[in-house]
């Protein structure tokens, strides 16, 4: 049953579009992300970066049939999640929801931070050893555009229905780390140096004469990077989840233009992710009906 206050939040849906409790300006990382129907994931995506270091979310449910707002109603009562429920939109550069998301979130809210984030709900930024926060590594690329992020690609680890347990822990089989399509990257931009979306959700637009730079700095041009390191971050991207999962993901679309992805990419992804990837795991940990994050 919904809450009063989650009550609140859906007349305000219902007027507005916009449920906020904001914080002092200041922040140093944000994550932004468009979702739809992404309701039984959003509160771990939310709670584990959090974990990490990420001090606000700007999340915007696009036309959900389930909106995610009273999974996160005390976040944002508390000030963390910024919450945005939109149907329609304009947008003079990009007819696809997820580039005018993007912009939209860096115009509105690029002031009060220093990085945000554009990763997608199904995507977790990883720390490896030695990182002891996200804002510790970014402190690093603090001169740069932008921390662009090589992903890793998660199969279905052989669920056919969706499991009981959250997505770090449930799902462990991925492609190996040196496959090809593991040089797509997505960005942690410097919003004192990111100008906008460019032509896909991997890259982005940068005052003259920035760019984009892998964890080694090694600078990069667009969605992919020329080589593959992950030694200090990845993201780790759960692509296809359950079967269950993918059939209702084939439902909905896509929310930056692609073709909508069928069942032959499900099992070009299932088949390929043959390699163990057990360092997520233990990173969030649901107790029952609350939710602790782990120690990372």
């Amino acid at each position: 049953m919904a809450t009063i206050s989650a009550m609140r939040c859906l007349l305000c849906l219902a007027v507005l579009g916009v449920c906020t409790a904001r914080l002092a300006a200041g922040q140093y990382l944000a994550m932004c992300a468009i979702i739809k129907n992404e309701q039984r994931n959003i509160r771990e995506w939310v709670e584990y970066h959090h974990s990490i270091g990420a001090e606000k979310f700007y999340i915007y449910d696009h036309n959900s049939t389930h909106p995610a707002v009273i999974e996160v109603q005390d976040y944002i009562d508390q000030g963390l999640v910024e919450y945005t429920y939109f149907v329609n939109f304009t947008s003079l550069r990009s007819p696809y929801p997820q580039q005018y998301v993007y912009d939209k979130c860096l115009a509105d809210h690029r002031t009060r931070h220093h990085f945000m984030a554009f990763i997608d709900a199904d995507e977790f930024i990883i720390l490896k050893a030695g990182q002891p926060s996200l804002p510790h590594l970014l402190a690093a690329y603090e001169d740069v555009g932008g921390l662009a992020i090589n992903w890793v690609l998660f199969g279905s680890s052989g669920h056919k229905q969706r499991p009981q347990g959250g997505v770090l822990e449930s799902y462990t089989k991925c492609q190996p780390l040196s496959h090809p399509k593991h040089t797509h990257v997505k960005l942690i931009g410097n919003t004192h140096f990111t100008r906008y979306i460019g032509a896909t959700p991997h890259d982005f637009i940068f005052e003259p004469p920035k760019f984009a730079v892998t964890e080694n700095f090694e600078r990069v041009d667009g969605p992919f990077s020329a080589t593959i390191s992950m030694n200090k971050v990845a993201i780790y991207h759960y692509v296809i989840k359950s079967e269950q999962d993918f059939g209702v993901k084939m439902g909905r679309g896509s929310a930056h233009g692609v073709t909508v992805k069928d069942w032959d990419y499900f099992h070009y992804v299932d088949q390929q992710a043959t390699d163990d990837c057990l360092d997520a795991v233990h990173l969030y940990a649901p107790q029952g009906n609350q939710t602790t994050v782990a120690s990372v």
